[in-house]
């Protein structure tokens, strides 16, 4: 027997009502996107580092700053020069001249402990007290440090480094950083 036209509408009624029901609520945003996963802690702390570098180099015009020349880390001489926030030092960066190159490392210090260092090292063709000599290429590394240990470390093309070279990455930059604070305490 055929249904009337009152119970099609009804029934119709009654299975679009249970339809919307079942949905109501859900976002389609959430039904359509896949779920996110949660950044690890070293993603949050490299966050946390690279808001800090920005923060110290856009506000370094308001800078105590102090430079000093430096002879006895490289062959051709150098120079630190500290930035100071208040009485603070928040970054520090080292340039020293070499026969084949140069090199300049900036330093950024949270307390009395680094948290950044960038790298830039460029290496000249030839001796660069020769005529027409020129940097034949620029290597630079990043390094994000947690707690004085080098949690990250991105090569020239920003790859991340094997973890495996970390601890003795680490005790490279740390010397260099303890003999420029040498420095610093002679003014």
């Amino acid at each position: 027997m055929p249904l009337s036209i009152h119970l099609r509408q009804a029934l119709f009624l009654v299975i679009t009502f249970l339809i919307s029901y079942t949905c109501t609520g859900q976002k389609p945003s959430a039904i359509r996107q896949p779920t996110k996963a949660k950044p690890d802690s070293t993603e949050l702390v490299i966050l946390k580092i690279r808001k800090e570098y920005a923060r110290i180099n856009a506000d370094s015009a308001k800078y105590k700053v102090v430079s000093k020349n430096i002879d006895n880390l490289s062959t051709e001489g150098g120079e630190l020069t500290n930035y100071y926030e208040g009485g603070e030092l928040v970054k520090s960066v080292i340039f020293l001249l070499g026969e084949m190159g140069k090199s300049k490392m900036e330093f950024y210090i949270a307390g009395d402990e680094i948290f950044f260092c960038y790298e830039q090292t460029m290496h000249y063709d030839k001796p660069m007290y020769m005529q027409g000599s020129h940097i034949e290429k620029t290597i630079v590394n990043r390094y994000y440090f947690n707690n004085q240990k080098i949690i990250r470390w991105l090569d020239n093309s920003l790859k991340i480094v094997a973890g495996n070279q970390y601890a003795a990455q680490t005790e490279k930059l740390l010397s260099l950083w303890k003999l420029a604070t040498l420095f610093n305490h002679e003014e």
